[in-house]
């Protein structure tokens, strides 16, 4: 369905565009909403994703997944923004977004369990990139393969970035549990 929705949106479909949309919105969101902690800046950084991802809609490659795909150019939008203060609420050719959920998500929803607040916490505390690494990893299920590609970096530097992200969030955890 998706490379349906990808080739009719190639041909100027804007319908099967919503459908993309629609169907990864939530994990765009996510990982949005894990590395900004702020909703309405995850909400424009979403809108942004989709419309830097429909400007590439043509440099796609099908025989890669377009979940990784899509993920990737949402990572490397948020390393954007973390590395310059960015405008809010604008695509980028100017226009307000106006296709994306303003319900809450399940992230939002799911933080009123104590034990993933304190992960939630922690994961705060540790440096952007092994955050990026860990979400990517255990939120959205990727392999060390699709984030790979994602990040444009090999798989074995993925799996050093997740082994020392790991560490960093056990140390993070037994100090804060120490603490309080």
């Amino acid at each position: 369905m998706v490379e349906h929705w990808i080739s009719t949106c190639r041909q100027g479909d804007s319908q099967a565009f919503a459908s993309l949309v629609g169907a990864f919105q939530q994990k765009v969101f996510g990982l949005c909403w894990q590395y900004l902690r702020e909703y309405q800046a995850a909400r424009d950084a979403t809108a942004d994703v989709f419309c830097k991802a429909y400007a590439a809609l043509d440099r796609f490659d099908p025989s890669r997944p377009f979940g990784a795909w899509l993920l990737g150019i949402a990572s490397h939008h948020l390393l954007q923004i973390k590395r310059t203060e960015r405008r809010r609420g604008v695509c980028i050719d100017g226009t307000q977004a106006d296709w994306v959920d303003e319900g809450p998500s399940p992230e939002e929803e799911l933080l009123h369990n104590t034990e993933r607040q304190e992960v939630e916490s922690a994961l705060t505390r540790i440096p952007d990139r092994y955050r990026l690494v860990l979400h990517l990893r255990f939120y959205e299920d990727l392999s060390y393969e699709e984030m790979a590609r994602a990040l444009n970096v090999s798989p074995g530097t993925i799996g050093s970035l997740v082994l020392r992200a790991k560490g960093l969030m056990r140390k993070e955890l037994a100090h804060m549990r120490r603490s309080g």
